[in-house]
């Protein structure tokens, strides 16, 4: 898991992590969850697919006919399903490494993406990164059975070594389940 407060560069450190994975010719499967700014608060979210680029709209503030409705925003049901979609292809193609942007409340809940984590936290062959932010870390660990090592907070440092530790997985599975 990967860890930080808001609007701290969560998805941003995540998508320095892929760019490197890339180059390293580690096959990443999943998906980021970019922002949008109005002001200086968060209108919207963009799904972006780690391997092909390819981008739809997840969220918005602004209510949206046949958008589901949790906290603030309206998330899209084509983003939604098609987050799904690609994190089970990755898992069927065995990508080295599932990432997932972002874990928190409406899974919590049992919505979004919460049924796709139980089968990932069965992969036990995939490497994965779940971005997580601080204020539900706790619960999310507690709700996946996560164990705080396998917990990466962003911060100077930190990227190296946990592209170092990925790395060590996929390319000789020394550092056991990864999450």
């Amino acid at each position: 898991m990967v860890t930080g407060g808001v609007q701290r560069g969560k998805t941003t450190y995540l998508s320095g992590l892929v760019r490197h994975l890339h180059k390293e010719h580690i096959s990443t499967a999943g998906f980021l969850s970019e922002g949008t700014f109005s002001g200086n608060q968060r209108s919207a979210f963009t799904l972006v697919n780690v391997e092909n680029g390819e981008k739809l709209d997840l969220a918005s503030v602004e209510e949206k006919e046949g958008w589901v409705c949790f906290g603030r925003f309206f998330f899209n049901p084509e983003a939604l399903a098609e987050g799904e979609r690609i994190i089970r292809k990755g898992m069927e193609q065995k990508a080295d490494l599932v990432v997932l942007d972002e874990v928190g409340p409406f899974e919590l809940n049992g919505g979004v993406w919460s049924d796709i984590l139980d089968q990932l936290c069965n992969a036990h062959s995939i490497a994965q990164i779940w971005v997580v932010r601080d204020r539900v870390l706790k619960e999310v660990m507690k709700r996946w059975n996560i164990p705080l090592e396998n917990v990466t907070e962003i911060g100077p440092g930190s990227l190296e070594k946990l592209i170092h530790k990925i790395i060590a997985y996929v390319r000789n599975d020394e550092i056991g389940p990864a999450t």
